[in-house]
């Protein structure tokens, strides 16, 4: 007595409908198996009698895509693989060689440091002064009188910029030699960095940035460095200033924002920036507890 019944396949857009007898079910089973087992699908089905017709066969999946799709899926998931082994790999690298860093030349670990000594002791007790904005004429008794009132306590004073209103001041010459001889009156080392208002938003930015750099730059060496720390300026770019005071690493740079003068010294001087802040960060490497960094702008 035969038996009819149909199994569908979706291979290639290619439909197949089959009537076969409990006998030749077998072969026909056989075959989807070694197809499905071909194309790495999971077996549903095992230990199945085919002489009890009372229950149905299970569902065998079918995968329907190329041989092409299923090697590039393999070779996706054993790039995954690779690619989180070498992750793993890597942190591994890191864990051990901060161990290595955090020991004593001899190789032995400190016996008076803990396994947290490295985050949990650093303290660190720094005091400065920061200030900006201070538009000539208007603010200048405000800032006299932030001069006069700096706290005792204090190691450093760092003036973010925007010294003038560009728009009334036009940037001549005369604004910044007068900013420099009222700064000059600090108690304390001041550093100071150019904003918008100093140089890209004035009338003739070039000329601007060239009187700030004449009467600013490297503006602490107006003061008595003794306490302080030795300070680097950025190769031709002097407002870029950075020193290790213990386990602190201080960056001031060029950050502005404001009207872009010109696309191509906007992007050169943000990669200045961050090739300064990279050599610092890797000259102080294994010193380094934290990084404060000045700029006008974020």
């Amino acid at each position: 007595m035969m038996r009819n019944f149909t199994e569908r396949f979706e291979n290639e857009d290619e439909e197949l409908t089959a009537a076969v007898s409990p006998n030749s079910r077998v072969s026909l089973l056989k075959s989807m198996w070694t197809n499905t087992k071909a194309r790495d699908s999971p077996t549903v089905w095992c230990n199945v009698n085919l002489a009890d017709h009372s229950k149905a066969l299970p569902d065998i999946p079918f995968d329907s895509r190329s041989e092409k799709e299923v090697l590039r899926e393999r070779r996706s998931r054993n790039n995954k693989c690779i690619l989180y082994i070498v992750f793993i790999g890597a942190i591994t690298l890191i864990i051990i060689g901060s161990a290595i860093a955090y020991q004593k030349p001899g190789g032995s670990p400190d016996p008076s440091s803990s396994a947290t000594t490295s985050t949990a002791s650093f303290n660190p007790s720094l005091t400065f002064v920061i200030t900006a904005d201070t538009y000539r004429p208007a603010d200048e008794s405000f800032l006299n009188d932030q001069l006069y009132n700096l706290p005792k306590d204090a190691s450093f004073l760092v003036h973010l910029g925007d010294l003038s209103q560009s728009k009334t001041s036009l940037c001549t010459r005369s604004i910044y030699s007068d900013a420099s001889s009222l700064l000059k009156a600090s108690s304390l080392v001041t550093f100071v960095l150019p904003g918008e208002e100093d140089w890209n938003n004035c009338p003739k930015p070039s000329t601007a940035l060239t009187y700030w750099r004449e009467n600013l730059g490297s503006f602490e060496k107006n003061f008595e460095l003794k306490d302080m720390p030795p300070i680097e300026h950025a190769f031709n770019r002097v407002e870029n200033f950075a020193f290790f005071w213990d386990g602190i690493l201080v960056l001031g740079l060029n950050l502005v924002d404001g009207t872009v003068q010109s696309e191509e010294e906007w992007s050169k001087r943000h990669i200045e920036n961050v090739q300064f802040t990279e050599q610092n960060l890797h000259n102080y490497r294994l010193e380094l507890k934290a990084v404060l960094l000045f700029g006008h702008a974020r």
